[in-house]
């Protein structure tokens, strides 16, 4: 049947577009029945009122959240139903499991390790637990062998470098002696409005003398204002350096009696972090005890290797220079005290409640350069704000969430008016949560060209009362965020186009269309062997919906993404037709991460991901 089938283009037609419409029909479904299970289910489930030591419960809401994620990682291996499942049954072994794998998301290796060993232990015939073991083990002991073989830190990306030996030669600009000056600020200012560079021995002046200042300084820096002085603290800035010198022209340039304090975040996303980064430093070492900077999440490493601060030093100038960033951020303090009333730090609170200012200042941040994915510094950083009391796991897949209760707790214990943090964007630039006693700051309006925020500071007198300040962002070069040293934006959406046919094919796997999966694997010898090139544009234009270059880059990911799943060249050239194509690698590429290459699941949920993989197998089969 098959055989005539293929033999007859029309019958073949017909076959193809019934065999879709059904698998339209499908994933419709599937998807109207998947929102029903995430969103609305839990919400009015009898079972955990009715019966709450049902244990089963707990493990399909398990289950639920996550395929509501499509990444364990987002959901935390603390979640409160993991929790639930194994304190009502130990023996429950598919809590462990689950809690395993999310252990292993997140690089908690032996964690992971102890939950596959107490599964496999209480299921021996299990083959996957096993291998899974196995694999855990083996990264396990890798990890051991690395650092058994460390012979103490990496040689300074200082050493070697002799900046007597470094001739300014042709420079147009103030030059820089052994101190910081008002008038080279004010020239390297302008010289970065009008897209200009300093000079690289310039470069590492800045970030070596500002190294060893606040490498003397203590991990929470107690300051107070005095009686003719104002502080003013700003939260993230990610880069954005024309909207920084808004915020500069509103409230004023740092002096003596104008304080400042960035509370971290001040590189990555943005194409200006350098521009921000040797700013900020210029300052702190013009004025070292009258502008203060806090270190957050994004100074560090693994951070600034994928949201591209760290590509941005290597393209405006080298591979030292960025090297000489991290090694000065690690060496940043992570808080600040404000007259003994407000605590800021970048992320929040902790896991423990039994920890207090002392604890901070106890802390040797240099003896551990990177937070990593546990401890008192990795909190500071990473943790957040949630309206529910207590503690909950957070969706970032590092930290968790403290309620009004715990922030209610720690001031109480601490004599503290309120904490201030930043690490999240607020629409209004700012916020005041836990009934005043958490506010969260951020100085990225218009966050990433794409979020229409404002950016907030506050201001803070000799009488400790804050003054909330909103300001919009302005104009900047039409050079897109994470643009400069970052990958391409076809990279992006061909990584997005990807994602999509991965999980399109997961899903078929799942529910046993070995037979469709297998229809789409058939050409995938025949297209691999194809140039990887561009294909023509033959879309129409799109009125008003994106530019021709970005349709093109949308057009290479769903390329990709069909490829995943073995697409043939005439699937791809329906697939592409119209805006249709917006529909499959497109939808994925536009709200994933806003454009900028962001993991969807941290911004969206799964729904929408599934939504656009729908509407994409509805185009195919029209």
């Amino acid at each position: 049947m098959l055989s005539y089938l293929q033999k007859s283009p029309l019958l073949s037609r017909m076959w193809l577009v019934t065999k879709y419409n059904l698998q339209t029909h499908f994933f419709v479904l599937y998807s109207i029945f998947d929102f029903f299970l995430i969103n609305i289910l839990p919400l009015h489930n009898p079972a955990f009122t009715l019966y709450p030591k049902l244990f089963p419960y707990y493990r399909h809401t398990i289950q639920i959240e996550l395929r509501q994620t499509s990444n364990p990682k987002l959901m935390g291996p603390q979640s409160s139903m993991l929790r639930k499942a194994i304190e009502l049954d130990p023996n429950f072994v598919k809590a462990y499991y689950r809690r395993a794998v999310a252990y292993t998301a997140i690089l908690k290796s032996k964690d992971a390790l102890k939950d596959f060993k107490t599964v496999v232990r209480k299921a021996p015939n299990d083959k996957d637990a096993k291998l899974r073991l196995a694999e855990c083990e083996k990264i396990v002991k890798r990890i051991e062998f690395f650092r058994a073989i460390e012979v103490g830190d990496p040689p300074s990306a200082s050493e070697g470098l002799n900046l007597d030996d470094m001739i300014v030669k042709d420079y147009d600009g103030v030059k820089l002696g052994n101190e910081m000056t008002t008038e080279f600020i004010n020239d390297m200012l302008e010289r970065f409005k009008n897209g200009k560079k300093i000079h690289q021995k310039y470069v590492y002046q800045i970030v070596m003398a500002v190294q060893k200042i606040v490498y003397d300084e203590p991990t929470m820096v107690e300051m107070e204002i005095e009686s003719d002085a104002q502080l003013t603290v700003c939260g993230d800035t990610h880069g954005q350096f024309f909207d920084l010198m808004e915020l500069f022209r509103l409230n004023g340039l740092p002096t003596e009696k104008h304080y400042y304090l960035f509370n971290g975040d001040f590189v990555d996303r943005g194409s200006w972090s350098t521009e921000i980064a040797l700013l900020l430093y210029a300052y702190k070492w013009l004025r070292p005890s009258a502008f203060f900077i806090n270190r957050g999440n994004h100074e560090t490493d693994d951070m600034n290797r994928v949201y591209g601060f760290e590509g941005e030093c290597k393209a405006k100038y080298n591979e030292r220079t960025f090297k000489l960033f991290s090694e000065s951020f690690s060496a940043l303090p992570l808080a600040t005290l404000i007259g003994k009333k407000y605590l800021v730090l970048h992320g929040g609170l902790f896991s423990d409640d039994k920890i207090t200012l002392d604890d901070i200042r106890a802390l040797n941040r240099h003896n551990q350069r990177q937070p990593g994915q546990a401890g008192l510094m990795m909190e500071m950083l990473w943790t957040d704000p949630q309206k529910e009391p207590g503690r909950g796991p957070s969706k970032r897949g590092v930290g968790m969430q403290f309620g009004p209760d715990i922030t209610r707790r720690f001031c109480e214990n601490n004599g503290l008016e309120a904490i201030i943090r930043s690490h999240e964007v607020r629409m209004e630039g700012y916020e005041k949560e836990h009934d005043g006693k958490c506010i969260t700051v951020f100085s990225a309006p218009r966050y990433c060209d794409s979020t229409e925020n404002k950016g907030a500071y506050i201001n803070i007198g000799p009488d400790y009362k804050l003054d909330f300040h909103k300001f919009d962002a302005v104009p900047h070069p039409n050079i897109k965020p994470m643009k400069v040293g970052s990958i391409p934006s076809h990279r992006m959406c061909q990584d997005s186009g990807r994602f999509v046919g991965k999980h399109i094919a997961k899903h078929l796997t799942l529910y046993n269309r070995s037979d469709i999966l297998a229809y789409f694997s058939a050409p995938l010898q025949r297209y691999s062997s194809e140039n990887n090139t561009t294909p023509r544009s033959i879309a129409p234009p799109a009125s008003g919906f994106q530019s021709a270059s970005r349709r093109e880059n949308m057009r290479i990911g769903a390329r990709d993404g069909a490829i995943c799943i073995g697409l043939d060249r005439s699937l791809l050239l329906r697939f592409s037709r119209g805006l249709r194509l917006e529909a499959g690698g497109g939808i994925a590429a536009r709200f994933w991460g806003l454009g900028l290459g962001l993991r969807l699941g941290v911004f969206f949920s799964s729904f929408m991901l599934r939504l656009g993989m729908t509407f994409s197998w509805f185009c195919l089969s029209n």
